[in-house]
């Protein structure tokens, strides 16, 4: 029996942590906003994925938090946008502190590696509140745990 690939990107969905968006298998079925500068205007996104109610980087949240740290190192005109996410299993009020223990554990991630805290203009603890996928399946519970991180320039990041 085939693997179903829900959003037709090539990355069956037992795979892909975005199965409702497009995206590369580089980056687990997922988008990764990566415009040039035609123009003034550059957005770029990354996700970092965490396991159930933790906020410890994996491995893979590591080699991902990496690239962004390059891309910021080569360009000192890039701010950050970060933004912690939770499932919805659980209190309301914990998933917030855990969303904003993910955002903060990024966030200090990022200074460790030499970004520059005045680069960061933007940080919210979103919790459960905007799900990128179906919290009923634990697939999608798994997806929706997740920091994400923006990157643009000033003018363009709020």
């Amino acid at each position: 029996m085939r693997s179903k690939d829900t959003d037709g990107d090539g990355v069956n969905d037992d795979g892909d942590k975005c199965i409702n968006e497009k995206g590369p298998a580089s980056n687990f079925g997922c988008p990764v906003i990566d415009a040039t500068r035609g123009g003034c205007h550059l957005n770029l996104g990354y996700v970092v994925f965490f396991e159930k109610g933790v906020s410890k980087l994996s491995q893979e949240a590591i080699d991902r938090l990496n690239k962004v740290v390059k891309i910021l190192k080569d360009d000192p005109k890039l701010y950050i946008g970060l933004s912690g996410h939770t499932d919805s299993v659980g209190n309301h009020n914990l998933n917030m502190k855990l969303a904003k223990r993910r955002m903060e554990v990024v966030k200090s991630f990022l200074l460790f590696a030499g970004i520059n805290e005045d680069r960061f203009l933007y940080k919210t603890a979103d919790g459960s509140r905007h799900p990128i996928d179906d919290d009923r399946t634990k697939a999608g519970r798994t997806r929706n745990r997740r920091v994400e991180i923006t990157m643009n320039f000033k003018e363009y990041l709020y």
